[in-house]
């Protein structure tokens, strides 16, 4: 029997990925159980990631099934598949785990970020958008800068194309160490919708991401739905909030943490300082701040 199916198994820890290459000398891999289990003698794609996320796709068949323990595959070529994992078990052996390294994950699926970087190795991305352009034709539609109260978010969006429905709905379909995946390793389009995702922790992954541009971290500072964590990342992050438009946005924004709005309140223009001071707008103890900061410099 031939099955269509794609197995993923995201190897947490190199110690784990190493270890294969005993199962390799008997000629297969031997990974832990998914759910639901494959049914004896199946062929499928098995995507094999290792922990810095480069991956091996290959073509194997299961030929044995231990519920709750693992499931064996071998391949018709053996030194076909050493060859293929070699690079990833070389890897394996230089490499050392860090304390929190995670274990291996198995689920049937193709992750979407891999399937975002075979798209941008043949230039036909998943989304039709360049990764510097701009969140939208309208510059002041997601980021502009603050003015009397950080943006909620809820206007000025662009409008979905196909594209980004189709990228949504994957998604949708991920478990939760797949979005934190892509968080890490997404494109423009992944990140701006992972930001609706209700598990903020996200946020703090995307904003880990190498990719990421002021003008999104702009846009996270001045959003009202921000979890507190990332903005205070943010704001611990000399190299965003030297721009004043970001630091304003923290200050402007009442998730963030007081001790962090409060400091970047000092950094901001005399002239923002006031008007904060001013403002209905803003949380009170940064209104208080500001007017004491207004009075002092009087």
């Amino acid at each position: 029997m031939v099955s269509d199916e794609i197995l993923t198994v995201l190897f947490g820890r190199w110690s784990d990925l190493g270890a294969q290459r005993a199962h390799l000398a008997r000629g297969g891999l031997f990974v832990p159980a998914p759910d639901p289990l494959p049914k004896p003698y199946d062929e499928l794609t098995v995507l094999v990631v290792a922990p810095d996320d480069r991956w091996v796709e290959l073509r194997a068949r299961v030929v044995q099934i231990a519920p709750g323990a693992g499931v064996a595959f071998a391949c018709d070529d053996p030194a076909a598949l050493g060859h293929a994992l070699a690079p990833l078990l070389d890897a394996a052996a230089a490499q050392t785990d860090a304390p929190d390294a995670a274990g291996t994950m198995v689920h049937w699926g193709r992750p979407a970020w891999t399937e975002q970087a075979e798209a941008a190795e043949t230039e036909t991305p998943l989304d039709a958008s360049p990764e510097d352009a701009p969140l939208d034709a309208d510059p002041d539609a997601w980021a502009s800068p603050v003015t009397d109260g950080a943006s909620d978010g809820a206007e000025g969006e662009p409008e979905p194309t196909a594209a980004s429905a189709t990228l949504l709905d994957q998604i949708r379909a991920m478990g939760s160490s797949e979005k934190l995946r892509l968080a890490l390793h997404g494109d423009r389009a992944a990140r701006l919708l992972l930001l609706k995702d209700p598990n903020k922790t996200i946020q703090l992954h995307i904003l880990q991401n190498k990719r990421i541009t002021l003008e999104e971290v702009q846009h996270i500072a001045g959003n009202r739905q921000a979890n507190p964590e990332a903005l205070a990342r943010i704001g611990d992050t000399r190299e965003w909030v030297q721009h004043p438009a970001v630091a304003l946005a923290l200050v402007s924004n009442p998730k963030t943490p007081s001790r962090t709005a409060q400091r970047l309140l000092r950094s901001l223009p005399q002239s923002e300082i006031r008007r904060i001071a001013k403002s209905p707008n803003v949380p009170q103890t940064i209104a208080i701040a500001a007017r004491r900061l207004v009075a002092g410099s009087g």
